[in-house]
Protein backbone atom coordinates (compact mmCIF):
# COMPACT_ATOMS: atom_id res chain seq x y z
CA UNK A 1 0.00 0.00 0.00
CA UNK A 2 1.01 3.63 -0.27
CA UNK A 3 3.65 4.69 2.25
CA UNK A 4 4.84 1.11 2.93
CA UNK A 5 8.26 0.07 1.64
CA UNK A 6 10.02 -3.30 1.91
CA UNK A 7 13.71 -4.08 1.48
CA UNK A 8 15.12 -7.63 1.45
CA UNK A 9 18.84 -8.33 1.50
CA UNK A 10 22.01 -9.17 3.38
CA UNK A 11 23.23 -7.03 6.30
CA UNK A 12 26.55 -7.27 8.12
CA UNK A 13 26.73 -6.82 11.89
CA UNK A 14 30.27 -5.40 11.89
CA UNK A 15 32.08 -3.03 9.54
CA UNK A 16 35.63 -3.55 8.23
CA UNK A 17 37.06 -1.80 11.34
CA UNK A 18 35.15 -4.14 13.68
CA UNK A 19 32.56 -1.56 14.78
CA UNK A 20 28.81 -2.04 14.61
CA UNK A 21 27.25 -1.30 11.26
CA UNK A 22 24.45 1.26 11.40
CA UNK A 23 21.62 2.16 9.07
CA UNK A 24 18.73 4.57 8.78
CA UNK A 25 16.22 5.33 6.04
CA UNK A 26 17.03 8.35 3.90
CA UNK A 27 14.07 10.49 2.82
CA UNK A 28 16.00 12.87 0.54
CA UNK A 29 19.43 12.18 -0.91
CA UNK A 30 21.38 15.40 -0.55
CA UNK A 31 25.17 15.20 -0.84
CA UNK A 32 26.82 15.61 2.57
CA UNK A 33 23.48 15.87 4.39
CA UNK A 34 22.30 12.89 6.44
CA UNK A 35 19.33 14.70 7.93
CA UNK A 36 15.77 14.33 6.59
CA UNK A 37 15.65 10.61 7.33
CA UNK A 38 13.81 8.08 9.46
CA UNK A 39 15.63 6.70 12.49
CA UNK A 40 14.91 4.75 15.67
CA UNK A 41 12.51 6.44 18.11
CA UNK A 42 14.04 9.84 18.98
CA UNK A 43 12.54 9.79 22.47
CA UNK A 44 15.17 7.12 23.20
CA UNK A 45 18.90 7.70 23.32
CA UNK A 46 21.37 5.49 21.42
CA UNK A 47 21.23 3.10 18.52
CA UNK A 48 18.70 0.23 18.48
CA UNK A 49 19.72 -3.41 18.05
CA UNK A 50 16.90 -4.97 15.99
CA UNK A 51 15.54 -8.48 16.48
CA UNK A 52 13.73 -10.73 14.02
CA UNK A 53 9.96 -10.69 14.47
CA UNK A 54 9.87 -7.34 16.26
CA UNK A 55 8.27 -4.03 15.27
CA UNK A 56 9.98 -0.75 16.16
CA UNK A 57 8.83 2.86 16.30
CA UNK A 58 10.61 5.16 13.88
CA UNK A 59 10.91 8.94 13.96
CA UNK A 60 11.55 11.58 11.34
CA UNK A 61 15.01 12.96 12.12
CA UNK A 62 15.61 16.69 12.11
CA UNK A 63 18.75 18.50 13.26
CA UNK A 64 19.25 18.67 17.00
CA UNK A 65 17.44 15.45 17.95
CA UNK A 66 18.96 12.05 18.73
CA UNK A 67 20.33 10.51 15.52
CA UNK A 68 19.51 6.95 16.58
CA UNK A 69 20.33 4.36 13.95
CA UNK A 70 19.50 0.66 13.71
CA UNK A 71 22.03 -2.17 14.08
CA UNK A 72 21.77 -5.94 13.53
CA UNK A 73 22.95 -8.65 15.97
CA UNK A 74 24.45 -10.94 13.33
CA UNK A 75 25.25 -11.18 9.64
CA UNK A 76 22.28 -12.46 7.68
CA UNK A 77 19.35 -11.88 5.40
CA UNK A 78 16.78 -9.41 6.69
CA UNK A 79 13.43 -8.24 5.38
CA UNK A 80 12.72 -4.69 6.56
CA UNK A 81 9.26 -3.18 6.11
CA UNK A 82 8.90 0.54 6.81
CA UNK A 83 5.35 1.84 7.25
CA UNK A 84 5.45 5.64 7.02
CA UNK A 85 1.75 5.85 7.93
CA UNK A 86 2.19 4.07 11.28
CA UNK A 87 5.86 5.13 11.66
CA UNK A 88 7.01 1.56 12.27
CA UNK A 89 9.75 -0.81 11.15
CA UNK A 90 8.94 -4.54 10.99
CA UNK A 91 11.98 -6.86 11.01
CA UNK A 92 11.61 -10.34 9.52
CA UNK A 93 13.86 -13.14 8.29
CA UNK A 94 14.94 -12.32 4.75
CA UNK A 95 15.76 -14.59 1.84
CA UNK A 96 18.60 -14.54 -0.66
CA UNK A 97 17.52 -12.91 -3.89
CA UNK A 98 18.04 -14.63 -7.23
CA UNK A 99 20.88 -12.20 -8.00
CA UNK A 100 22.68 -13.11 -4.78
CA UNK A 101 22.22 -16.82 -5.48
CA UNK A 102 23.75 -16.47 -8.95
CA UNK A 103 26.66 -14.37 -7.70
CA UNK A 104 27.34 -16.93 -4.94
CA UNK A 105 27.50 -19.79 -7.46
CA UNK A 106 30.87 -21.38 -8.18
CA UNK A 107 32.16 -19.99 -11.48
CA UNK A 108 35.25 -20.74 -13.52
CA UNK A 109 37.94 -18.06 -13.75
CA UNK A 110 39.60 -16.93 -17.00
CA UNK A 111 43.05 -15.30 -16.92
CA UNK A 112 45.50 -14.15 -19.58
CA UNK A 113 49.27 -14.17 -19.25
CA UNK A 114 51.19 -13.07 -22.32
CA UNK A 115 49.77 -15.12 -25.20
CA UNK A 116 48.22 -17.80 -22.96
CA UNK A 117 44.54 -17.95 -22.01
CA UNK A 118 44.06 -20.03 -18.87
CA UNK A 119 40.74 -21.37 -17.56
CA UNK A 120 40.62 -22.36 -13.89
CA UNK A 121 37.58 -24.48 -12.99
CA UNK A 122 37.47 -23.00 -9.47
CA UNK A 123 35.37 -25.97 -8.32
CA UNK A 124 32.86 -25.68 -11.18
CA UNK A 125 31.93 -28.78 -13.18
CA UNK A 126 33.14 -27.85 -16.66
CA UNK A 127 31.89 -29.75 -19.74
CA UNK A 128 33.94 -27.96 -22.39
CA UNK A 129 35.75 -24.74 -23.19
CA UNK A 130 35.75 -22.96 -26.56
CA UNK A 131 37.70 -19.89 -27.67
CA UNK A 132 36.27 -17.75 -30.50
CA UNK A 133 37.76 -14.87 -32.45
CA UNK A 134 35.65 -11.78 -33.10
CA UNK A 135 34.46 -13.22 -36.43
CA UNK A 136 32.83 -16.10 -34.54
CA UNK A 137 35.37 -18.73 -35.58
CA UNK A 138 36.22 -21.36 -32.98
CA UNK A 139 40.03 -21.11 -32.80
CA UNK A 140 40.60 -23.45 -29.83
CA UNK A 141 38.57 -25.90 -27.75
CA UNK A 142 38.79 -28.76 -25.29
CA UNK A 143 36.41 -31.20 -23.62
CA UNK A 144 38.49 -30.97 -20.45
CA UNK A 145 36.81 -31.01 -17.04
CA UNK A 146 39.91 -29.63 -15.32
CA UNK A 147 42.02 -26.49 -15.56
CA UNK A 148 43.23 -25.86 -19.11
CA UNK A 149 45.20 -23.33 -21.12
CA UNK A 150 45.45 -22.23 -24.72
CA UNK A 151 48.57 -20.72 -26.31
CA UNK A 152 47.28 -18.25 -28.87
CA UNK A 153 49.40 -17.77 -32.01
CA UNK A 154 48.07 -14.26 -32.64
CA UNK A 155 47.22 -11.36 -30.37
CA UNK A 156 43.70 -10.01 -30.43
CA UNK A 157 40.33 -10.04 -28.74
CA UNK A 158 38.82 -13.44 -28.00
CA UNK A 159 35.62 -14.71 -26.42
CA UNK A 160 36.07 -17.67 -24.07
CA UNK A 161 32.91 -19.78 -23.69
CA UNK A 162 32.75 -22.26 -20.81
CA UNK A 163 29.90 -24.80 -20.68
CA UNK A 164 29.05 -25.96 -17.16
CA UNK A 165 25.95 -28.17 -17.29
CA UNK A 166 22.98 -25.81 -17.63
CA UNK A 167 25.13 -22.69 -17.26
CA UNK A 168 27.30 -21.03 -19.89
CA UNK A 169 29.92 -18.44 -18.94
CA UNK A 170 31.44 -16.07 -21.50
CA UNK A 171 34.48 -13.89 -21.00
CA UNK A 172 36.01 -11.42 -23.42
CA UNK A 173 39.81 -11.35 -23.18
CA UNK A 174 42.63 -9.48 -24.89
CA UNK A 175 45.78 -11.36 -25.85
CA UNK A 176 48.82 -9.22 -26.68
Amino acid sequence: SEGVFTWNGFLYAKNSEGGDTEFKFINQLIAGNWENCFVFDQTQEGNQLITLGETYTISYFTAGNHDNKFTVPSDGYYKLTVDLNALTLLVEQGDPTAIEEVSAAVKPVVTVSGSTIQVLTNGAVVDDVMVFDLLGNCVASTASDSDCSFDMAHGGVYVVRINCGNAVYSNKVIVK
